[in-house]
């Protein structure tokens, strides 16, 4: 009776080993989705700012440097939810050490599929691409109409001739009001050329009093508009998160973009190169 109640023992803990293995065990599929940068993708709300903007291109660049992993972004039946397969080299020859020839593009990827730790891998043994959704190419700038402080209403194309430096911020975000020094210095550095500062805001309406003793406080010296929106900054190509700067040409062409504290010396340097240009 022991060896028997030992030996069925034995032969349970096999099954659940089996089933556990057969539960992990990689499979073969075929799937459609978008190739994105898995850090780059959590910088926004993807169910209302499509990948593939400007920035979305820079930053996978930078994680690519990085190693941080390229994944196909797939999403569920109804349309709204998506799951990230981080992708592993198969059979498939992607050419280079990284997956940033097919990043934005939308394709069809067959491979074998595991599950460990939580995330979803995806081993790419075909790939067929469908359609290249990557919005960079896209540089002529998006009309913005905001307010000012004072309540008229204010539009981008109206400085049309002038270089451009737009930033989006918030008066409650920490690195926005650290990077407010630069702004204000190059600002005054480029005082009476064809240079417009813009700070534009997205604070909520019920914290323009904020906005305004912000103003007030730092004695900023940018032309401030408010209502700004995060489908703006999307329309100009940047992720959700701020602060975010674009620089913007005489023709109203985005030629530069930076979404965190931007450098002094970068911004400098863009500012004079497309002031020298017509």
């Amino acid at each position: 009776m022991k060896r028997i109640l030992i030996c069925g023992g034995l032969l349970l803990a096999l099954s659940i080993s089996l089933m556990a293995q057969k539960r992990t065990a990689a499979r073969s599929v075929t799937l459609t989705g978008q190739v994105v940068c898995a850090g780059c993708w959590e910088e926004a709300d993807r169910a209302t700012t499509p990948y593939g903007t400007k920035a979305d291109m820079e930053c996978a660049e930078r994680c690519a440097k990085s190693g941080i992993a390229a994944a196909l972004a797939v999403k569920d039946w109804r349309g709204k939810k998506f799951t990230l397969y981080l992708l592993e080299d198969g059979k498939f020859a992607k050419g280079g050490d990284n997956w940033l020839k097919y990043m934005a593009q939308r394709v069809d990827i067959k491979g074998a599929t595991r599950r460990s730790s939580g995330k979803h891998y995806l081993k790419v043994d075909s790939l067929e691409v469908l359609e290249d959704r990557a919005a960079h190419a896209k540089e002529t700038a998006q009309e913005l109409v905001l307010q000012d402080l004072t309540g008229a209403e204010q539009r981008l194309s109206a400085l049309r001739g002038r270089v451009v430096v737009l930033n989006f911020w918030a008066q409650w975000c920490g690195p926005c009001r650290r990077e407010m020094p630069i702004l204000q210095e190059l600002a005054k550095e480029f005082a009476g050329q064809k240079v417009t500062f813009i700070a534009a805001s997205l604070d909520e309406p019920h914290e323009l009093e904020l906005v305004k003793n912000f103003v007030r406080d730092t004695n900023l010296n940018l032309t401030v508009w408010v209502g700004a929106s995060k489908a703006d900054k999307a329309r100009f190509g940047f992720p959700s998160a701020i602060p975010s700067t674009a620089v913007i040409n005489r023709a109203g062409k985005i030629v530069w973009r930076y979404n965190s504290v931007v450098r002094e010396e970068e911004l400098r340097a863009e500012i004079v190169k497309w002031l020298k240009k017509n």
